[in-house]
C-alpha cells in the first residue's frame, strides 16, 4: 500500500525539505515512518502487512522556522483497504 503526503504552508505553496511523519496500522501490527518532502513538497510511503485494512496517520512534520497545525490540517488520516 502506498500513501503520498503533500505538504504546503499557509499560504498554499509546497514545501520542500520538511520531515514527514507517519504511524500506520496494519492488518498484522503498527509502523512508524519518516521520510522528506521533495521538491513538489511530496513525502512518499510504502508498507506491506497483508491482507486488510491499512490506516496512516501524519504525526508530525518538522521544518525549521515552520510550525505544523494539526488542528488545521486538511489530511491527518486516511485509510486503504488491499
Amino acid at each position: 500500500v502506498k500513501a503520498k503526503v503533500t505538504v504546503k504552508d499557509e499560504n498554499g505553496a509546497v514545501v520542500p525539505s520538511a520531515r514527514v511523519y507517519v504511524h500506520w496500522d496494519l492488518p498484522v501490527g503498527t509502523k512508524n515512518m519518516n521520510k522528506l518532502t521533495n521538491s513538489l513538497g511530496v513525502a512518499a510511503f510504502s508498507v506491506r502487512g497483508g491482507t486488510g485494512t491499512y490506516t496512516v496517520t501524519v504525526t508530525n512534520i518538522t521544518k525549521a522556522t515552520y510550525t505544523f497545525d494539526a488542528a488545521n490540517s486538511t489530511l491527518l488520516t486516511k485509510s486503504f483497504i488491499k
